[in-house]
């Protein structure tokens, strides 16, 4: 396989003989767990499990714990938006607390990091041999108590992700059925842009 790095922190390979393109990150993010010092954390093979993140004002990181979540946060989001869509969801609700993040967040994003380290050769694989567009979407009224709007897609193009996106709707569905009914529309919508 030729491998090529390329700009961005983007790493391109292609395969001839597989007739693949291969992309990954794998530089960036093993950069990014080396300056936040975790380069010898144990590994997590999975993503920690939903739990509860309020916590009381006594349990919010302090001015400097504040910034290194934030700047955690932020290269974290730039992967998950392009190779890592693995990470996209935890990513996405870590985001939501960058005003006042806690202890409980940086435990998170610490277990993110570990992941990372237990998942460096996660890769986007693109094969030829015809135009094959998928889309996939689920939606989660209940996940979200205070606001019943995330929903998540993805589309793919010759068995590699194309475009992948969580967020919340526009709107607050009343019905599980009319939250999935919208995630499809914006994912219909995506995947004929």
């Amino acid at each position: 396989m030729r491998r090529v790095e390329g700009a961005l922190g983007m790493n391109v390979g292609r395969d001839r003989v597989e007739e693949t393109i291969t992309i990954d990150q794998k530089d960036e993010s093993e950069d990014i767990v080396e300056r936040v010092g975790m380069n010898d954390c144990t590994t997590a093979l999975t993503l920690e499990p939903e739990r509860s993140l309020n916590q009381p004002d006594k349990h919010l990181l302090d001015e400097e714990g504040k910034r290194r979540y934030q700047s955690i946060v932020g290269a974290t989001t730039y992967l998950a938006h392009f190779s890592r869509h693995d990470i996209l969801y935890a990513v996405n609700q870590l985001a939501r607390e960058m005003f006042k993040p806690s202890k409980a967040h940086m435990g998170v994003v610490k277990h993110l990091l570990r992941y990372f380290t237990g998942s460096r050769d996660f890769f986007i694989d693109y094969e030829q041999g015809g135009f094959k567009l998928a889309a996939f979407s689920d939606a989660d009224r209940g996940n979200i108590p205070d606001n019943g709007k995330s929903t998540s897609y993805i589309v793919m193009l010759a068995n590699g992700a194309m475009s992948f996106n969580v967020g919340l709707q526009g709107l607050i569905a009343q019905l599980t059925l009319e939250v999935e009914l919208v995630a499809a529309a914006l994912t219909m919508k995506e995947a004929g842009a």
